[in-house]
C-alpha cells in the first residue's frame, strides 16, 4: 500500500455517477481506475456488516437505528434504484484483486468478527481500516498486526464539511480546529496505535501534513471534489484523497 506516492480513492465508491456505498457505486469507482475505494461499515441487530454510512435509516417503513435492526429486515430497504443495502462480504468480492479497500468502521463493536472475515477473505494485505474510535483501532492491530489501520481526524466538530465554504461559521470553526489539531492529534495516533491519520481535507496545512510525516504516519485527505483543492493538496504531499468524484482523481493524477 505503499508502492505509489498517492492513491486515488473512490469515497463510498463513485456516488457522483450511482447511490453511495452500493456495489454498483464500488463497481464504477473500479471501472474509472481508482486504486482504493473506501466505504462505510456498521454492525446489524444480529451482528452482520453492512455497507451504510449513517446510524439510522429515516425512511417508512425502515425507519430506524442500523445497531437495532436484524438483517432481513435492511435487505428489504432500497438505497436507490433497486438497490439494497450490501454485506461487507459482497463489498470485499466486489474489490478483491482490482483495488485497495478503505474499511470504515463508523462505530465500535465487532472488531472481532471483523478481523476474522477480512483473514478468511484473504484480505488483510489489501485493507486499511480507518475509523473515529481508537480503542477499535487498537483491538484490529492487536488481532492482526498486518492489517494497516488509520484514526481519523477530527469527527466532524462544528459540521465543518456540511457547512458552505463561504460560511462564516466554517471559516471560524476551520481556523480554531487548524489551530488546535497538532495538540490533540498526537494522542489518538497513540491510542490507536494507527498507521494513517485521516484528515478532512480543508483542515490540512503542510504543517500538518510534515508533522504527522516526521511521526511516521501516512496522511490521507477526504473529502476532495473539485480539482482546484485537489492539486493543492497533492502538493502538500499527502498519501492518498478520497473524492466523490474519483474520475478527477484518474484524470489529473
Amino acid at each position: 500500500m505503499t508502492e505509489k506516492r498517492l492513491l486515488r480513492i473512490g469515497h463510498r465508491g463513485a456516488p457522483s455517477h450511482f447511490w453511495e456505498n452500493t456495489i454498483q457505486s464500488i463497481q464504477k469507482a473500479i471501472e474509472l481506475g481508482v486504486d482504493m475505494v473506501e466505504f462505510d461499515i456498521r454492525r446489524t441487530l444480529d451482528n452482520h456488516f453492512v455497507l451504510f454510512h449513517a446510524d439510522s435509516i429515516r425512511r417508512f417503513p425502515f425507519r430506524g437505528k442500523i445497531g437495532r435492526k436484524p438483517l432481513r429486515d435492511l435487505l428489504e430497504h432500497r438505497v436507490g434504484p433497486g438497490e439494497r443495502i450490501p454485506l461487507l462480504q459482497e463489498a470485499i468480492d466486489a474489490i478483491k484483486g482490482k483495488a485497495y479497500m478503505n474499511i470504515d468502521l463508523k462505530a465500535p463493536g465487532g472488531e472481532e468478527d471483523l478481523v476474522e472475515m477480512l483473514v478468511r477473505k484473504g484480505v488483510e494485505n489489501q485493507v486499511l481500516v480507518s475509523s473515529n474510535f481508537a480503542k477499535s483501532l487498537k483491538r484490529i492491530k492487536d488481532l492482526e498486526p498486518k492489517i494497516r489501520t488509520g484514526i481519523s481526524i477530527p469527527k466532524d466538530w462544528f459540521g465543518v464539511s456540511r457547512v458552505r465554504d463561504n460560511h462564516p461559521v466554517s471559516w471560524s470553526a476551520i481556523w480554531l480546529l487548524r489551530h488546535t489539531i497538532r495538540f490533540w492529534a498526537l494522542r489518538r495516533i497513540r491510542a490507536a496505535e494507527a498507521d494513517a491519520v485521516m484528515v478532512y481535507y480543508r483542515l490540512l496545512t503542510p504543517n500538518l501534513v510534515e508533522k504527522l510525516h516526521n511521526l511516521g504516519m501516512q496522511v490521507f485527505a477526504y473529502t476532495v471534489d473539485d480539482a482546484r483543492s485537489i492539486q493543492k493538496v497533492i502538493d502538500m504531499g499527502v498519501q492518498g484523497i478520497a473524492s466523490n468524484r474519483p474520475e478527477l482523481l484518474v484524470r489529473g493524477t
